[in-house]
């Protein structure tokens, strides 16, 4: 089917859709309307849509779905010719499992490693037949902080080799960390990049027991399709995640332990060793070739339509993946469409209310697999980034019910305090700032590449579960919890009886006000020196100058 076809097709299922759908044809556009978004949600996490993975029908409806909402409002699209439509090339590839093998050896003995039950991996070359061999080299939690004084690559050539390091976040020993903040040193595509850097041909990240992102967290990232025309990413051969069960079969026959290695890897002057170990892996991958827009609207501004505020949501989510009890259709109510539900509203909002600056609104594909869609974005800008005064970033809002305080990331580290403080008190919301981050909200959110810009972008996010929420007993609390939370990642993040929409629409007047005052005549804001964001952008600008300024 010929795109210009497929596209066709797709708007005839929207229309119709929508057509039977009395609550969005007649919503009010005054104001905001909590029912106008409540229908948005359950189209947007229908079964139907099947989990709206980028490159499937499911995922191509809920961009169809979003651009006739836009054309709705009466959005400016992107171009008369590409509609509201930015088409992101993608390269996908998925290891199959089935054909895979994995081994580690050592003096005297092999212990064969189970694919996908033990070993999730991928490969970042282009290879339909995968095959590789090599020298292990543990390397701690892989990450080299000046600032800290922390370098876990000291003395070691690891050239040619396969480094091993821990999934965990090092704790810095230096009086410039908190214990249990979560840095880029960190970050999933850190270690890679540093390993690739130091001429390694593959990585062995250990899932520790107690890691931030546990094992069948991990087993559902890397069982789905990984987009591999990411800007910000290592093109690293062999890239491998083990649990830590599986790791210490390995390590018996030389008496070690995972435990022992992070006790090892947890000293400032910890110092990389050789672990006389070889690995052995071979797979198939399945590659795929294909387009996912992202979906982008303006509303032009009455004074300075050249210079914009940005809101965003990432529409996608994970598709049909591993079936649990019964399920495989991961759905995706509250991640994401829950902030794509809101964006709708909010375009509904602006293009009765429009602001001095223009107001650009942004549905991103691809977020899920590495924030495809919102890179291809900033290297294809509608209003040039720079001006760009702020942005909103609307991921997994709160069902929980109103709060009396809400944290805005990365609030903390610009000179935006006093402005938001002000903005959040005339709603009879308290700001919490925090400068702790254990659970890398700060990299996990498609805002943080837009502070490779300069851009700041003010987070609405609602997970983890924190926070005081007066309309909602502890005991409600604590069952909601216990059946899931949020039930993040799994084929359980549907709608729920327990849903309560008065939070919702909290976060939405909230995005709101922001919004306006920024779009009027809020100054732009500044990062501060020494923000979370300053190491990534020192280890990727040498590489990606078209793509990052250089303005550090």
């Amino acid at each position: 089917m010929n795109r210009k076809f497929k596209i066709v097709f797709i708007g005839i299922i929207a229309c119709l859709i929508v057509a039977s759908n009395p609550v969005l044809v007649h919503a009010q556009k005054t104001g905001i309307s909590i029912d106008e978004f409540k229908a948005h949600l359950k189209f947007l996490s229908d079964d139907k849509l099947q989990g709206r993975s980028p490159g499937t029908l499911g995922g191509d409806i809920a961009a169809m779905y979003i651009a006739s909402q836009f054309e709705r409002c009466g959005l400016s699209p992107v171009s008369d010719e590409q509609g509201y439509f930015q088409h992101v090339p993608i390269n996908g590839v998925r290891t199959d499992y089935s054909s895979a093998e994995f081994s580690i050896s050592g003096n005297g003995f092999e212990e064969t490693i189970r694919p996908y039950d033990e070993i999730m991996m991928i490969s970042r070359e282009e290879k339909e037949l995968v095959s590789y061999t090599g020298e292990l080299v543990f390397v701690g939690h892989g990450a080299i902080a000046p600032e800290y004084g922390w370098d876990d690559y000291k003395g070691i050539d690891v050239k040619g080799k396969i480094v091993v390091c821990l999934d965990n976040h090092p704790e810095f020993q230096s009086s410039g960390y908190k214990p249990g903040n979560t840095t880029y040193y960190g970050h999933w595509e850190y270690k890679p990049k540093i390993a690739f850097d130091k001429g390694a041909t593959g990585i062995l990240i250990i899932v520790e027991d107690n890691a931030i992102f546990p094992w069948p967290l991990m087993q559902g990232f890397y069982s789905s399709v990984y987009y591999g025309q990411n800007t910000f990413i290592a093109p690293m051969p062999l890239i491998s995640y083990i649990s830590e069960n599986a790791f210490d079969k390995v390590l018996k026959h030389s008496g070690l332990s995972v435990k022992a290695l992070a006790e090892k890897a947890a000293n400032i002057n910890f110092e990389p060793f050789r672990m006389n170990l070889n690995l052995r892996t071979g797979f198939k991958q399945n590659s795929k070739q294909f387009e996912s827009p992202n979906v982008v609207g303006i509303v032009p501004g009455t004074k300075k339509p050249d210079e914009a505020v940005i809101i965003m949501a990432h529409y996608d989510h994970l598709g049909i993946g591993e079936s649990v009890n019964h399920d495989s259709i991961y759905n995706g109510t509250i991640d994401n469409a829950s902030g794509t539900a809101a964006l709708l509203s909010l375009a509904s909002y602006f293009s009765e209310n429009p602001t001095y600056r223009s107001i650009i609104l942004l549905a991103t594909t691809s977020e899920e697999m590495g924030f495809q869609g919102v890179e291809y974005y900033l290297v294809n800008p509608l209003i040039p980034n720079e001006k760009i005064i702020c942005g909103l970033n609307l991921d997994m809002l709160n069902f929980l019910g109103r709060r009396d305080s809400v944290e805005l990331s990365p609030v903390f580290y610009t000179d935006a305090t006093e402005t938001i403080r002000k903005i959040s008190r005339k709603m009879n919301l308290d700001l919490v700032l925090s400068d702790f981050d254990n659970d890398f909200i700060n990299f996990r959110l498609d805002s943080w590449a837009f502070a490779l810009y300069d851009v700041v972008t003010f987070n609405i996010v609602n997970i983890p579960i924190k926070g005081s929420y007066p309309s909602i007993t502890t005991n409600e609390l604590e069952n909601i919890i216990k059946a899931g939370g949020l039930n993040y990642h799994t084929p359980f993040d549907e709608i729920k009886q327990w849903f309560r929409y008065d939070g919702i629409l909290q976060e939405l007047e909230l995005a709101r006000n922001i919004g306006e005052y920024y779009a009027n005549n809020g100054i732009k804001p500044q990062f501060n020196k020494g923000n979370p964001f300053e190491p990534a952008k020192k280890l990727w600008i040498n590489i990606y100058k078209h793509a990052v300024p250089t303005g550090l």
